[in-house]
């Protein structure tokens, strides 16, 4: 409690990863925005837990990203972004996984869900997700929510996002730019206020800048 952590945390190919405490993790100068460092990276990993810890990222990159993870669970964390790109909590590729009882401030997307890049991190389907009990306070860029753009993946099934207030957003409240191929099974939104008039929510299937363009495949999804 109380410690102050300058740095980031990247783990590839890992197992039974706890990161966990009171103080705060201060990933500004270590997180990168031109070379995409996150402040928190899993990557090909299993069974992680993220809990209790604050992080302040400053004109950095994504504050947290699971990608090709199985079983995590982030709880209890409060984040605090400043600048584009700063996103919240963002998963690429993951089976079991929960993010709940945070807070999220963030001047890009506050939960960034997609699947980039299939040519370099596959199309693990993704699979058994869950959103409980957050609140989100995005400005400046990007939205409260955001599912997309990049969905270079051949399904998503069983997602819920429930009981999440979403103070200011600054594009959509709920966005979903569904720009690839995979097949999206059982989305469910449950309980969600969206504080801030505007564009609540905004949900449309089109090709668009963030479509696949390495030339895997070109397709829309269900």
């Amino acid at each position: 409690p109380g410690a102050l952590v300058k740095g980031r945390i990247e783990a590839r190919d890992v197992k039974n990863v706890r990161f966990m405490g009171r103080g705060i993790l201060e990933t500004e100068g270590y997180s990168s925005r031109p070379d995409q460092l996150h402040g928190i990276l899993f990557d090909r990993s299993e069974n992680i837990t993220v809990e209790g810890i604050g992080i302040r990222s400053y004109d950095t990159w994504w504050q947290t990203l699971f990608l090709n993870t199985i079983n995590t669970e982030v709880a209890h964390v409060n984040l605090f972004g400043i600048g584009v790109n700063t996103d919240g909590v963002d998963i690429d590729a993951v089976k079991n996984f929960v993010v709940r009882d945070s807070f999220i401030r963030c001047e890009d997307d506050g939960l960034g869900w997609h699947a980039l890049d299939a040519a370099a991190n596959g199309e693990m389907i993704t699979e058994n997700v869950l959103a409980d009990n957050l609140v989100i306070w995005n400005t400046r860029w990007g939205n409260g929510i955001r599912i997309g753009a990049s969905m270079e993946a051949q399904l998503w099934r069983d997602i819920t996002i429930r009981n999440v207030d979403i103070l200011m957003h600054a594009h959509s409240g709920i966005y979903s730019d569904y720009s690839d191929w995979a097949w999206m099974d059982n989305l469910k939104f449950e309980n969600v206020t969206i504080e801030k008039p505007s564009v609540p929510i905004s949900f449309y299937i089109d090709e668009t800048r963030y479509s696949n363009s390495n030339g895997y495949l070109q397709a829309r999804g269900h």
